[in-house]
């Protein structure tokens, strides 16, 4: 059983949508949802992404789990830090459909 699973079967987290389609370029759609704690504080955000715009929603060609301070992070923060000879650790938890199923309110 992974982390996310867990804690939403205990009643620890609430999850809601975010974004919806976010285009990121060619046939690169972004979809988000915010992962809290009951108490309201975020831990996490969930990304799908998705070859068009209309696919549907449990269709996604990836997913992952970003930490909330990480969560505007990406290949273009990435690229920046090694240009300034950094390296720049982005934490990404796959996410594949039997994770989220039940857990993520698709539709």
């Amino acid at each position: 059983m992974n982390a996310l699973k867990f804690l939403y079967e205990l009643g620890e987290i609430t999850v809601s949508r975010a974004d919806r389609r976010v285009p990121l370029g060619t046939n690169d759609y972004l979809d988000t949802y915010e992962i809290k704690r009951v108490l309201g504080k975020p831990i996490w955000e969930a990304h799908f992404h998705y070859p068009a715009v209309d696919t549907a929603d449990q269709d996604f060609s990836r997913g992952h789990l970003k930490l909330w301070e990480q969560r505007r992070l990406g290949h273009q923060a990435m690229l920046r830090a090694a240009k300034k000879q950094q390296v720049l650790s982005i934490y990404r938890g796959q996410l594949r459909k039997g994770d989220v199923e039940g857990i993520i309110p698709f539709g």
